[in-house]
């Protein structure tokens, strides 16, 4: 038995599946409650994403890089998962949504 499995090349455990993920998002539009401030210094202030969903596997969300600029994204969650999405956003371009949020669980 223990030669079977020392043999196995390294990195040989199958990709876990892409699961798509129910994800529910709430604009948000004040960067301080009850003020209409968008400048602060260098940056400006678009909105940003309450994100909710019935996942277990869902929150904790560490870290994402955009793929494609300012809507295509890969994350990695505290949870074990890798996440991946896009932003969906109105004509002015502001952040209103996720589409085709996805998880898949990270394997050795």
């Amino acid at each position: 038995m223990l030669a079977g499995m020392a043999s196995a090349p390294a990195g040989s455990a199958d990709p876990a599946p892409v699961e798509p993920v129910a994800v529910s998002a709430r604009p948000i539009t004040e960067f301080h409650i009850g003020r209409t401030d968008k400048q602060f210094g260098q940056l400006e202030f678009v909105g940003g994403l309450e994100m909710t969903s019935p996942s277990r596997d869902f929150g904790a969300l560490s870290a994402f890089r955009f793929l494609k600029a300012g809507s295509d994204f890969i994350g990695v969650a505290d949870t074990g998962y890798w996440f991946f999405g896009s932003v969906a956003r109105d004509a002015d371009r502001r952040p209103v949504g996720i589409q085709n949020f996805r998880m898949q669980q990270m394997v050795d």
